[in-house]
């Protein structure tokens, strides 16, 4: 069990007990370890509210014409004196978490102008938590509140709407004998907790998805909170009742899933997960999910094509919400001066932290697949089957540059080692051959379309093989690393990924792009060589991208699919070349084509990869 010891001031020091970072490290944890992780989040978020009181009360024109903060300090007193539980539960809540993170964000200049109020709306956040305190503890008290747009999200109870309301308009709350009643404008209604209610014009409940099964578990279908992004505040994005009932059905399946073949997980997630926040629909590509260190137990994710999905999704943010947790109690990367690392699953270049929390993900994704595929046949089984030996290569792959980067703490180092001690039995497995190659083909193009995009070459060095080109004599390389260098965020690898999905889920007819509305991005994002790279027809792949290349040597995509073309036997020194530096090739194709010197791709990729040893 943990130690907890008083501070002076009063608050909790938490001690990290070695069987909690065990459970942890070893990419699981169960219902005792973030029953611990949640204790640590409550101490947490008691800072951060005494963060904002302290700041209102150096500052009082925060809150604007609302009440001074001395009433909410006092109400939370007596609400705290008359239920522990209920106060603890509400500060705790993923809503009060995302909305003081933001408000101290905004206190120190690092909130964006987007989604911004008048101050006192953000800062008015603490009459909110002290109304909704008060009637949930049964307390008496009045004050007022201010919106956001004629709205106030009531912290786990739903949103109250004026539609009318001035932008300086307030709104008057009262609590009597746990009921709440809002005024202003002209109209009044009241609020009743766990009260089930239809939607009216003035009030939004806060919706419940609940599963049965061998564990029952509910959480908050959170489509309100203005707070429930990763970023500035967003306005509600109500669904629909088809919509609603969809989503129910999504995770009861999904848990039903979990529960059946994923035991451990089920019970893990179920005591730390209390929300999921519905992102808007994406363009088809995939299911896109996130979670916030700051909204501890909340995931947000788009809507899934299938429980399965849903499924793998919440063990993925389950894993960001428990090393999020724990980092928030021990430090296990620090800055190292190199900056950014290649992560197998992002776009972009990665600092360590970041790196750490997608590790951590995607050794949750193997692990899911590694265990779904045992319980699947036929198209499912080879889907299965790939789905792991791609996070198996990715997971693999990430650790190993986790491991060297050098940015570790010596505590991260042992997290790390017990992920690596997890994963030894993986490479045993035995899967689908034609799924693992089709996961060794995209985890290659996704590496090279990578390097391509964010190493850069020194200008020395490419000036000195210029130099050692004109005169035909070998080339030379300096012995200096290609820096890494972020660029714009971008979504280039998807399309590779989404052909060799298509094709092994419908080998008859994955080329017919029209049948399936739901793939037919697949069409514009990717070429005809990709198609013939995901086919397996290496020459004619390579045909298409040298003469992409020749039409455009800025292709990026078409130096990454070149790299996973040629023939590795007959291409030995060009494949080196464009594995492992083709920044470099790219950069010395486009000196030589500006000097008038235009060559093969392939040739000056052979030419550096003599050099590469």
């Amino acid at each position: 069990m943990p130690r907890l010891q008083k501070t002076d001031a009063g608050a909790e020091r938490f001690a990290l007990s070695n069987d909690h970072f065990l459970a942890l490290s070893s990419g699981g944890g169960d219902p005792e370890t973030v029953g611990f992780l949640w204790r640590a989040q409550s101490s947490r978020r008691k800072l951060l509210v005494r963060l904002l009181f302290a700041a209102v009360e150096t500052d009082p024109d925060l809150l604007g014409d609302l009440p001074p903060v001395d009433t909410v300090q006092a109400v939370l007193g007596a609400a705290q004196a008359a239920s522990p539980a209920a106060v603890e539960a509400l500060l705790v809540h993923p809503q009060v978490g995302g909305w003081a993170a933001y408000t101290l964000r905004r206190l120190h200049g690092g909130a964006g102008e987007n989604g911004a109020a008048r101050e006192s709306v953000d800062f008015g956040g603490l009459h909110v938590l002290g109304i909704v305190a008060a009637m949930r503890a049964g307390v008496p008290w009045r004050t007022r509140l201010s919106h956001r747009d004629g709205k106030v999200m009531l912290f786990g109870l739903g949103m109250a709407l004026f539609p009318g309301l001035s932008a300086d308009g307030l709104i008057d709350a009262e609590t009597v004998d746990g009921s709440m009643t809002l005024t202003a404008d002209g109209v009044s209604f009241s609020v009743h907790p766990h009260e089930d209610s239809p939607d009216t014009e003035h009030w939004w409940g806060l919706r419940t998805m609940t599963a049965s099964g061998s564990l029952p578990f509910s959480v908050a279908l959170d489509d309100l909170d203005p707070f429930r992004d990763l970023a500035d505040p967003v306005p509600p994005q109500r669904l629909g009742d088809a919509d609603a009932a969809l989503w129910r059905q999504l995770f009861a399946d999904g848990w039903d899933l979990l529960c059946r073949h994923h035991a451990d997980s089920a019970a893990s997630i179920a005591s730390g997960v209390v929300s999921l926040a519905p992102l808007p629909r994406g363009d088809g590509r995939e299911t896109r999910s996130a979670s916030s260190g700051e909204a501890f137990g909340s995931v947000m994710l788009s809507q899934p094509p299938d429980a399965v999905t849903l499924a793998v999704s919440l063990v993925h943010e389950f894993q960001h919400i428990k090393l999020g947790g724990l980092m928030h109690l021990t430090p296990l990367t620090r800055e190292d001066g190199h900056g950014y690392y290649y992560a197998p699953w992002r776009d972009d270049p990665r600092p360590a932290a970041g790196l750490l929390q997608g590790v951590y993900a995607f050794f949750g994704i193997a692990a899911f697949w590694r265990r779904q595929r045992e319980t699947v046949i036929g198209v499912e089984a080879r889907l299965a089957d790939f789905e792991y030996a791609y996070a198996r290569f990715q997971t693999c792959e990430s650790l190993e540059i986790i491991k060297a980067c050098g940015a570790l703490t010596d505590l991260g180092r042992r997290f790390v080692d017990g992920l690596v001690g997890q994963t030894e039995s993986w490479l045993d497995d035995k899967v689908d051959f034609d799924a693992e190659d089709a996961a060794r083909l995209v985890t290659d193009h996704h590496r090279a379309g990578w390097r391509v995009r964010h190493q850069r070459p020194s200008a020395h060095e490419v000036d000195t093989l210029l130099g050692e080109w004109r005169v035909g004599g070998n080339a030379h390389l300096l012995d200096v690393q290609p820096e890494v260098a972020p660029a714009p965020a971008t979504r280039w690898s998807h399309g590779m990924v989404g052909l060799v999905r298509r094709r092994i889920a419908s080998p008859q007819t994955w080329l017919d792009f029209e049948r399936s509305p739901a793939t037919s991005w697949l069409k514009a994002a990717t070429s005809p060589a990709d198609i013939a790279l995901a086919s397996g027809e290496r020459e004619a792949a390579r045909v298409m991208y040298t003469d992409l290349l020749r039409q455009d040597s800025e292709d990026l995509d078409a130096w990454a699919g070149l790299t996973l073309a040629l023939d590795e036997d007959a291409a030995t020194l060009s494949v080196r070349a464009l594995q492992r530096r083709p920044d470099l090739v790219k950069a010395l194709h486009a000196r030589l084509k500006d000097a008038g010197l235009s060559q093969d791709p392939s040739a000056v990729a052979q030419w550096i990869g003599a050099a590469l040893g």
